[in-house]
């Protein structure tokens, strides 16, 4: 519980996260503080959106994550989608329903996408990045 107050997570805002995610006190703190810097910093989410999922916690930062996210990232720069997409429509969906909805549907756009999901291709390598929030802090938290 120290790590969630180390964060900033009020005793409500704990006890809520304890109550729908139970397992969320097993993980190790170098896991819980890797995956909210990452939401929160780099994403620009909100704390009140790890609060309302805390599913998310239990999601591997490397491999679902931040493909996720980086994908999310281009879009939202690009213009495609809206600043109000929810965490939840990002990190929860199936691959296949992630891949339908965030990545084959705007493959037109931006070609790139598949290999941004799979690693295989960098956001600095396509000029983007992940310390720019300017265009994505609308993100919803829920």
């Amino acid at each position: 519980m120290e790590v969630y107050r180390r964060l900033g997570f009020s005793e409500d805002e704990i006890s809520s996260i304890i109550r729908k995610y139970p397992g969320c006190m097993a993980f190790s703190e170098k896991k819980v503080i890797g995956t909210i810097n990452f939401l929160v910093c780099k994403m620009g989410w909100q704390r009140a959106a790890v609060t309302e999922f805390p599913l998310v916690l239990g999601l591997n930062l490397e491999r679902r994550i931040m493909p996720r996210c980086s994908v999310l990232r281009v879009l939202l720069l690009k213009g495609l989608i809206k600043a109000d997409t929810h965490l939840s429509s990002v990190l929860i969906p199936s691959e296949k329903l992630f891949l339908e909805k965030f990545v084959i549907k705007y493959q037109e756009h931006v070609p790139e996408l598949l290999d941004i999901f799979q690693k295989k291709v960098g956001l600095t390598e396509l000029g983007f990045s992940l310390d720019d929030k300017s265009r994505i802090s609308g993100l919803k938290n829920v």
